[in-house]
């Protein structure tokens, strides 16, 4: 492959192409409607095949998923952690009164975890951008924390739900290599725009003065 890659189709069915063990970390969020909820389980299972051993699953979800979510995902990956996104400005209230300030990053692992230390098990998010017109894009933060705490330059990320890109983008500003799958051709052309622009930039910014 090249240094990067979109794919457009259903993640589930592009993971089953992946040859096994190429993968080094998945990076992802995944729409938060009930109706995708099932999505967490099935890829994780997809995702033990495609991670080496030692590889990391990071995923967003809402509070309110947490007790089926790190079910679902821990029949098939071992649980690490949940880290924790602060979202800063104002903040979204839940119909059970809650305000939220911040959001759960589960890290599971591929069997074992690879010799890693002092990694901080929290991130601070800006401002998140919608100039793709993608209603969950995130910040850059969140992946780049993924990216930075549990991968290597020249490691290759996945992201089954690729969106607008952004895990793309964190992946080509920091050297490695990135995977991405959307099922929304519209979507998969922006992240394919992004992350192409981002790549051209990576590479002007190392060229000699």
């Amino acid at each position: 492959m090249t240094d990067w890659q979109v794919i457009t189709g259903d993640c589930l069915d592009v993971l089953r192409t992946l040859e096994a063990g190429s993968v080094d970390a998945v990076i992802t969020d995944p729409p938060y409607p009930r109706e995708y909820e099932h999505l967490y389980g099935a890829v994780a299972k997809e995702a033990r095949r495609v991670l080496r051993v030692g590889g990391s699953f990071l995923t967003l979800c809402g509070h309110y998923q947490l007790p089926r979510v790190l079910a679902d995902i821990g029949e098939h990956l071992r649980y690490r952690w949940i880290v924790k996104l602060d979202h800063p400005g104002s903040h979204a209230r839940m119909a059970m009164g809650v305000m939220v300030t911040w959001k759960p990053m589960l890290w599971f692992v591929n069997e074992k975890l690879s010799p890693r230390r002092n990694i901080v098990d929290g991130c601070a998010s800006g401002k998140r951008s919608k100039d793709t017109g993608h209603p969950w894009q995130q910040d850059l933060d969140y992946a780049l924390w993924g990216i930075e705490a549990l991968t290597d330059p020249g490691n290759t990320i996945l992201d089954p739900f690729c969106g607008s890109g952004t895990t793309g983008v964190a992946c080509v500003q920091t050297g490695r290599r990135f995977i991405g799958i959307e099922i929304d051709p519209g979507y998969a052309d922006i992240a394919r725009a992004r992350i192409a622009k981002a790549a051209e930039q990576a590479r002007q910014a190392e060229l000699p003065l």
